[in-house]
């Protein structure tokens, strides 16, 4: 087996999951990201949520000056 990497675009995944699927063996996946850590998509998927609830005002960002003042208290 040869090795080559690709980049698949996150909403045609799932059609890429199917085509893998349909290649009886053929064609094998490596995830690099979780080969070096198993919960990294659990944690993007955790950053990408709390980025988006402060874009839309769900949550508030703490400045720089206020995180370490109640640091310091």
């Amino acid at each position: 087996m040869i090795e080559k990497s690709i980049r698949i675009d996150e909403k045609y995944s799932a059609t890429f999951d199917k085509f893998v699927a349909s290649s009886k063996g053929a064609i094998k996946v490596i995830d690099k990201n979780l080969e070096y850590d198993r919960y990294f998509y659990r944690r993007k998927e955790s950053i990408e949520k709390a980025i988006a609830q402060v874009d839309n005002g769900e949550m508030e960002m703490i400045s720089h000056d206020g995180f370490w003042k109640d640091f310091i208290k």
